[in-house]
């Protein structure tokens, strides 16, 4: 994946995660209440961000 480039000059820099977590946590339903999750526009799928304030 770092090796990925474009024509345009973008570059991957990957950050691997080694952590484990563990399974069957649910997340509070104020806090994955829409006010508080910003969406990527593009690929709000793939990328949010959750924000505790």
């Amino acid at each position: 994946m770092e090796a990925t480039s474009t024509k345009k000059g973008l570059t991957v820099i990957v950050r691997l995660n080694l952590n484990q977590y563990q399974k069957g946590i649910t997340v509070d339903a104020r806090i994955s209440s829409s006010k508080y999750i910003q969406y990527h526009p593009k690929i709000p799928k793939l990328n949010y961000r959750i924000n505790p304030n």
